[in-house]
């Protein structure tokens, strides 16, 4: 078993990044296992990115018909009804919840098999921890710093009973788990996820995006100050439909000051 990748940044666009350059020169073009950390947070609203780095990565996604960053970004936190709700979480649960069947509906082959969101907040059978999210701030809040087991501070995404099929290939969930971590002593959270397998190409930058939007979310939430994003993922690879050459362009495109100066 190989020792991990490691990729430590303060800029999620120079992290991912790092991560694509990494893998098209890895034998075979993926890496096995990758840990990847994004820090750098300024305050609780904004996420440290490149505006260069990401925009053209967008262009080539829309190019190829695949789904942009914000778009994949959305299915683990839908950022904009968060902001529409007026920063109000009960008002984005209801929200999303009368919304989820168009939103499943309008593109049906894709998410047919639900989304990250949908599981976190309504996916796990009723009860007091259905609402997932909900539940981790409550506890928190209810109990602070203090009488707090973190074991509990845990969403699960990956459900045997639905997700463990013969399928070659299913597509969904590659994200399996998320922690969520308050610290005592520092008033700080970070958020840790683990990933099966991640395309460094469709869904990586998206899937960081939305970890990290998740992870203001929490911040805000619980009156903690947002440390560090950390994704473990088993598989890094390539699954899109592009050549190699096109990624080689690609690369040498996504120049940035901040990559450039790093």
């Amino acid at each position: 078993m190989p020792f991990p990748t490691v990729i430590k940044e303060n800029n999620l666009s120079v992290a991912w990044l790092k991560i694509f350059n990494a893998v098209l020169e890895a034998r075979g073009h993926e890496i096995t296992p990758l840990v990847v950390s994004v820090g750098g947070f300024p305050d609780n609203h904004t996420i440290p990115e490149d505006p260069v780095i990401r925009a053209k990565l967008d262009a080539f996604l829309d190019e190829h018909e695949e789904q942009g960053c914000h778009t994949v970004a959305n299915t683990i936190f839908p950022i904009r009804m968060y902001e529409m709700a007026k920063y109000d979480r009960q008002r984005l649960f209801a929200d999303y919840k009368l919304i989820y069947p168009r939103i499943v509906a309008a593109k049906k082959r894709l998410n047919n098999r639900g989304l990250y969101f949908e599981r976190m907040i309504m996916g796990n059978g009723g009860g007091e921890a259905d609402n997932q999210l909900d539940y981790i701030i409550n506890r928190y809040n209810d109990r602070g710093n203090s009488g707090i087991r973190r074991s509990a501070l845990q969403v699960s995404i990956f459900r045997p009973v639905d997700d463990h099929k013969s399928t070659p290939y299913l597509g969904f969930p590659c994200l399996q788990h998320l922690s969520v971590v308050p610290n005592k002593t520092t008033q700080t959270l970070s958020l840790n996820a683990f990933y099966a397998q991640q395309d460094v190409v469709r869904k990586a930058y998206g899937n960081y995006l939305g970890l990290c939007r998740l992870a203001t979310f929490f911040s805000r939430e619980m009156s903690l100050k947002l440390d560090t994003v950390t994704c473990y993922i088993g598989t890094e690879k390539i699954e899109a439909d592009v050549t190699i050459m096109e990624l080689r362009e690609l690369a040498a495109k996504l120049v940035s000051p901040a990559a450039a100066n790093d």
